[in-house]
């Protein structure tokens, strides 16, 4: 098993789940173009940075309309994903922020899942 440091560790999960999320279109209009990797949940709360949960497609536009209106994005989410806050509410709470070790066996878990 290769080891990676932490920071390295978190970049390359960056990357790998990013590529992804961007690689869809966005889940609100269908647009493709300057699809991001949304998160729910702020991404620095490790715990849950890359739990798919906490993950959205969403492009530039209905990103910055998640931002600019919370309330009607939480509405949003909760029609579209009907479960999935209180799932990643439960994940959150659960979780204790990610040590070294745990970013490196979720990296090899992932790298199996998203080629």
């Amino acid at each position: 098993m290769k080891k990676y440091s932490s920071k390295s560790a978190k970049g390359k999960l960056d990357k790998l789940v990013g590529s992804f999320y961007r690689s869809k279109p966005c889940e609100k209009c269908g647009s493709r173009n300057y699809v991001q990797w949304v998160h729910i949940r702020s991404r620095k709360y490790l715990s849950v940075r890359w739990e798919p949960a906490n993950n959205l497609s969403l492009c530039a536009g209905c990103h910055r309309w998640a931002h600019d209106q919370p309330d009607a994005f939480t509405k949003w989410i909760e029609i579209k994903h009907p479960g999935r806050l209180h799932k990643l509410n439960t994940i959150f709470r659960s979780k204790s922020e990610m040590k070294k070790y745990q970013m490196e066996d979720l990296l090899i878990t992932l790298q199996k899942l998203y080629p």
